[in-house]
């Protein structure tokens, strides 16, 4: 028995030796287990202590090589107001090197960021509030981690580099320039978070990330998709002058899930992707519209406002857009790597771009209205697309064919285009016939151009009626270049055959 009961003793012994001490740091006090500043108590604490911090102001720059627990001292009376700044703002506050840190109920000021985690996994900031520093919670090479319940005033919120399987959750950061940031990080889950700044959120080279009940609110930019595919999104609400930018190099950039729950200023984002035969109407009020490898979708009387791009299309087929007015977008239609679709009496106002076509084919655009864009129309490589009836008034440049040929351009309008009404550029065989372009700088420019018809067209009341540069093989009769103050007829016409033209 004796035996027994001295066994008994030895193990309780060697159990409580097992357990984590708790460390105390005050400003007051030094004593067991007692230390007056937070890199003292660090130092001395065993891997997986916990370290209760008492009310102050802590002026520190900190590394934490071990697992530990690091709060704000509770009583029943309520949590301790600790405040730990950085001695050195060219520092971290904090920078974590160990797996299993925790950090909570800490106010985190300045340094060039309040915390950086390193390589680790299984961190946990939970309730901080961090400000004044460059960049408040940063993750970078993390695995595992929770950021919660944080409230984050920084010149960047959040960064995440290289970070996966971590989770945020509810945090609010108000970010100058940036709420948050994810680089090269993948099957990240946010969710109840909210991030402002002028850009909310940037999401770079950054795959698979599902965002759930998130609010982004940026006062230039919500959400940003930069080279970032098969992202998610679930009840997100965006807010901005560009609620939804995406950029990218390939059309799976542009791959993403996000369905109708998510909203821009309350109304329903319409991000198909693969969809056929819908009819999209007033009735569905969307905040945003982008189709993606969709076929044979109507799209009818929509009006949309601001943003990257009005309407966004992308590897389409046989689409139609008829009715629709847009306003302000960067580009008001942006057509890439689609064909055989209709743009019927479309009406756009502003931006840089009012209808661009990139590298499709086939096209029918027909009584689209577009002023005060920078580029009216732009068509930029592919071909065999059909403007007829189209007006385009007050750009800089009013239709422009960039690389792009065997195009049908016939009975347009082009007025007070400050550079050219109509730019042929490195681009043959097409077809403009009877279009009037009314009050341009030149009428019609042709540069690298080559066996282009220019049939029965009115060009006046510009300097230039037509212009040519380097171009040859046009066949150019019948058009009407008086009233210009300069020349009806000018530039390089060598090789070209020119029949009867007025003025």
């Amino acid at each position: 028995m004796q035996f027994g009961w001295v066994a008994v003793l030895i193990l309780l012994g060697l159990l409580i030796g097992l357990q984590p001490d708790v460390y105390y740091v005050t400003k007051l006090e030094r004593g067991d287990l007692v230390y007056p500043t937070l890199s003292e108590a660090i130092a001395a604490a065993k891997p997986g202590s916990t370290i209760k911090v008492k009310a102050g102001v802590y002026r520190e720059n900190l590394i934490i090589n071990k697992p530990l627990r690091i709060e704000a001292f509770s009583t029943e009376e309520g949590v301790a107001r600790v405040v730990i700044q950085a001695r050195d703002p060219a520092q971290p506050v904090f920078k974590v090197l160990a797996d299993g840190v925790r950090l909570s109920g800490l106010v985190i000021e300045g340094g060039s960021a309040g915390v950086e985690a390193v390589g680790v996994k299984g961190a946990k900031l939970i309730a901080n509030v961090v400000r004044g520093s460059e960049a408040g919670l940063v993750l970078r090479g993390a695995q595992g981690s929770l950021l919660q319940g944080n409230e984050v005033r920084a010149k960047v919120g959040l960064v995440l580099e290289a970070a996966s399987g971590n989770k945020l959750v509810g945090n609010e950061v108000f970010g100058g320039e940036l709420g948050l940031r994810l680089s090269n990080s993948q099957e990240n889950e946010l969710k109840g978070n909210k991030f402002e700044g002028q850009t909310a959120v940037l999401l770079q080279a950054s795959h698979r990330n599902s965002f759930f009940k998130n609010r982004l609110a940026g006062s230039e930019r919500g959400l940003v998709l930069d080279r970032s595919g098969e992202n998610l999104f679930k009840e997100t609400e965006l807010a901005g002058r560009k609620p939804l930018e995406l950029l990218g190099e390939a059309v799976e950039d542009w791959l993403q899930e996000i369905d109708t729950t998510n909203k821009v200023e309350g109304r329903a984002i319409y991000y198909l992707v693969g969809k056929e035969g819908l009819e999209l109407t007033p009735a569905q009020n969307p905040g945003y519209l982008a189709l993606i490898r969709c076929k044979n979708i109507a799209v009818s009387g929509v009006e949309l406002e601001g943003g990257q791009s009005g309407l966004l299309l992308i590897e389409t087929e046989g689409v139609t857009l008829r009715n629709n007015r847009l306003f302000g977008a960067e580009v008001g239609l942006k057509l890439w790597r689609t064909k055989n679709s209709l743009l019927e009496g479309n009406t756009i106002t502003g931006g840089e771009v009012g209808i661009h076509l990139l590298d499709s084919s086939g096209e029918i655009l027909s009584r689209n209205s577009v002023s005060g864009s920078d580029l009216g129309i732009l068509i930029e490589g592919g071909g065999g697309h059909l403007l007829e009836g189209n007006e385009v008034s007050g750009a800089r440049r009013g239709i422009s064919l960039a690389g792009s040929n065997g195009n049908r351009l016939k009975g347009n309008t082009v007025r007070g285009s400050k550079e050219y009404g109509l730019l042929l550029d490195s681009s043959a065989g097409n077809s403009v016939l009877r279009n009037e372009l009314l009050g341009n700088w030149v009428g019609i420019f042709l540069q690298n151009a080559k066996a282009n018809t220019i049939l029965e067209n009115r060009a006046s009341e510009g300097q230039y009626g037509l212009y040519l540069a380097n171009s040859s093989g046009n066949e150019i009769a019948g058009n009407d270049l008086s009233g210009n103050g300069r020349a009806g007829l000018g530039g390089s016409l060598e090789g070209n055959k020119l029949g009867e033209n007025k003025g």
